[in-house]
């Protein structure tokens, strides 16, 4: 039975990856899955990273199922559901496909295009990840991981220095920002 302090639980996760202790750490956030997904979300974002890292890539994605499988039609969970796979590099077509929900359900959302847009860079879609930042953007002008995104796709684009200039502008919104980008293969 896990505790009943979520973040209690996170912090065992954690631990539990680092020691290589997958099977384990997998465990807890089924636990917490049968709790309220919002509750739940970093956790479960933990885990699939932490599965995706060493090679694991289906336990990773499903994962990720069995978060979205709570609530499948609801365009925030959609939304976690495609920035876990972007984030963790893995299961890019099932993230696609709930991005792309989602936005259907929702289509003036900018987190679930910021998320899109993270998703097409990690694919090499650079044009397509900068309408999606842009999108993005222009429905929340203070949201970093979409500014350092555009800036990503821009220097891909060749557009260098108005790439330098969004990651500059991300990175004092949110110093920690870079590490959303962590798993981008692509220029920095």
């Amino acid at each position: 039975e896990a505790p009943d302090q979520v973040s209690i639980v996170e912090s065992r996760i954690d631990w539990l990856l680092e020691q290589k202790r997958g099977a384990e750490a997998a465990v807890l956030v089924q636990g917490l899955q049968k709790r309220d997904p919002g509750e739940v979300e970093s956790a479960t974002q933990t885990m699939v990273a932490g599965l995706a890292a060493p090679g694991d890539a289906d336990a990773a994605i499903a994962m990720a199922q069995a978060f979205i499988a709570s609530n499948p039609d609801h365009p925030d969970m959609l939304n976690a559901g495609c920035w876990m796979l972007a984030l963790a590099g893995v299961g890019l077509d099932q993230a696609e496909a709930w991005c792309d929900a989602g936005l259907a359900a929702q289509p003036l959302s900018g987190a679930i295009a910021d998320s899109r847009g993270r998703l097409r860079l990690q694919q090499g879609r650079h044009e397509e990840a900068l309408a999606d930042f842009d999108y993005a953007l222009s429905r929340q002008a203070v949201m970093s991981p979409a500014r350092y995104g555009r800036g990503l796709a821009l220097i891909s684009l060749g557009r260098e220095e108005e790439g330098r200039a969004d990651l500059a502008l991300a990175q004092g919104q949110s110093p920690s920002v870079s590490r959303l980008f962590r798993t981008y293969s692509g220029t920095r």
